[in-house]
Parts: structure tokens; C-alpha cells; sequence
């Protein structure tokens, strides 16, 4: 159900920028790679509700989220001037490749179960149900994420059992493991 995408298989839809060392300068063009799709793939369904442009996002206030992956520590930190959050990795600025912050509209916390994977590295157990946090519009809503199988979208819960949704815009996910990661701020 997945269309390989690696560099051995995007065609002229990927390409190597010099700003950074493989495998982390591997980009797409997004219009190309659809052209590098089998027939009839199409384009998968959205994996999260988003709220009008006009609604109050839900929630409580939050300055953002701290979180530990692994050996990395990532922190997002919401600036109420932008109406962004900002990354932070192992206590520096994330910036993209022309020195800009990585910034989104939403984080969205999906703490997963992991299992070893294809060459034994960690894969995150996306199918199931865990914890989730959404930051959006500087408020945090707790609740459950579910996902009944591999083909269809994340279901997210706030703890009142009303469905959540997030702000329009760009969506940043971080899949820390189960176990205490999570710090919201």
C-alpha cells in the first residue's frame, strides 16, 4: 500500500541539495513524485480534522512541549507574535537550510509502541491507540489517539470524548516512545 519513494525509486521527482550530507539532503517535488505514483494510487485522505478558519481553537494554554526521542531532545515553543511554534533539537535552534526556524502551525504528539523493523531499527506501531497532545493556537488538548489499520486516518479524542481538531495550516508529528517523554509546558 506504500509507494517506494527512496532514492532509488522517486525518478526525477527527488534531487540532492548540497547544504547538508546524505541521507539528509535527499528532496522531492512534491507535483513530480505525484507523476512517479502507480495508477489509481491517489491521493491519501487527510490524516487529521482541521477547525474553520473563523473557530476558537479548544484547549487549555500552553507555551508548547518538551519531549525526548531517543537520545534526542526536542522542545517547541509557541510565539504568539508569529501565531507559530518554533523547534528546538538537543537544546539548539532547528533551522532549515537557509537559516530560517522551523516553525508549524501544529504539533501533534502521537506516543507510539515500537517494535525493530525492517535491518532491526526502532518502528513506531502506528496501528492500535496511545496518548496523544495537540498543540495548536498556544492551547494544549490531551486526549487518545486510534487507529483501527494501516489505510485509514488517525481518530483523534480530547479527554471530554469530543473529536480534536487542529489549526489550518502546516501539521509537524513527533512519535515519541510510550513511557513519561512527554512534558507539555
Amino acid at each position: 500500500t506504500l509507494v517506494d519513494m527512496s532514492q532509488n525509486h522517486c525518478g526525477s521527482a527527488c534531487f540532492r541539495v548540497k547544504s547538508d550530507k546524505a541521507p539528509y539532503n535527499l528532496f522531492f517535488d512534491i507535483n513530480k513524485a505525484w507523476e512517479q505514483a502507480p495508477p489509481g494510487a491517489g491521493v491519501p485522505p487527510a490524516q487529521f480534522l482541521y477547525r474553520g478558519p473563523d473557530d476558537v481553537a479548544a484547549g487549555a494554554p500552553s507555551a508548547g512541549v518538551a519531549l525526548s526521542m531517543d537520545t534526542y531532545k526536542v522542545d517547541w515553543t509557541w510565539n504568539s507574535t508569529t501565531g507559530l511554534y518554533e523547534r528546538q533539537q538537543n537544546g539548539r535552534a532547528d533551522k532549515e537550510g537557509d537559516g530560517t526556524l522551523v516553525t508549524t502551525n501544529n504539533v501533534v504528539v502521537l506516543e507510539m509502541v515500537y517494535a525493530p523493523g525492517i535491518s532491526n531499527s526502532p518502528d513506531a506501531q502506528s496501528v492500535g491507540n496511545g496518548q496523544v497532545w495537540v498543540f495548536a493556537a498556544g492551547n494544549m488538548i490531551h486526549g487518545t489517539w486510534t487507529r483501527a489499520n494501516k489505510l485509514v486516518p488517525f481518530t483523534l479524542t480530547a479527554d471530554d470524548g469530543t473529536p480534536i481538531v487542529l489549526t489550518p495550516g502546516r501539521t509537524f508529528v513527533e512519535l515519541p516512545r510510550t513511557g513519561g517523554n512527554v512534558t507539555p509546558k
